[in-house]
């Protein structure tokens, strides 16, 4: 084999290697991006940028020795660059001087820590939430607590019952301290004045 021939040779052997290390390349990554797309279609709620996962979240505000509001769940996650936390199906607990409380449930809440990141300013609660006090019940979609104020609001609808009443309106602002609720629109309300026999 001449001088000729082996340079060709060598040159068909390393364009034959290029051309196997490209088409793996090229499968692998073709895979990557298979598994990727099934990994968001199967659990879209995994967000890559999640600092810290947590099993049995509890967070509890406590006042001159008393409970102002507890929040629990199951899961959460943290993220320390916006310093928010996302809690799977929590349970918020809001306590009124009284002892009395009024209970909070929903699919998902977003948890805005303050500048320390030590104390909680506000609870974005969404996905059919249920508000409880007493054997009065609400049902909305959605609802903002702020901390510093003691206040529930959301411009979403909501509808109300209790014992001998329902009420329905679009908008709302709940004063926790004062145990008060006004609404902003399209209020509607039924009264029923007892059993007809």
């Amino acid at each position: 084999m001449n001088r000729a021939q082996l340079r060709f040779a060598l040159g068909v052997t390393i364009l034959l290697l290029l051309a196997v290390v490209g088409y793996y390349l090229t499968v692998n990554l073709s895979l990557q991006r298979q598994r990727q797309a099934v990994i968001e279609q199967l659990a879209p709620d995994l967000e890559p940028e999640t600092d810290h996962r947590m099993q049995n979240f509890r967070r509890v505000k406590v006042r001159d020795g008393q409970k102002i509001w507890e929040i629990a769940a199951q899961q959460a996650r943290y993220f320390s660059e916006s310093g928010e936390i996302v809690v799977d199906a929590p349970e918020v607990s809001l306590y009124f001087s009284d002892g009395q409380l009024m209970a909070l449930r929903c699919r998902q809440g977003r948890v805005q820590l303050d500048v320390n990141k030590q104390d909680i300013t506000a609870m974005q609660l969404s996905g059919d939430l249920q508000i409880q006090f007493g054997d009065v019940s609400l049902s909305t979609p959605e609802a903002t607590y702020d901390s510093a104020t003691n206040v529930i609001s959301s411009p979403a609808s909501l509808h109300l019952a209790g014992p001998g009443f329902t009420l329905s309106g679009q908008g709302y602002r709940i004063d926790v301290a004062q145990k008060r609720l006004i609404l902003h629109a399209a209020v509607h309300t039924t009264l029923t004045i007892g059993e007809k026999s």
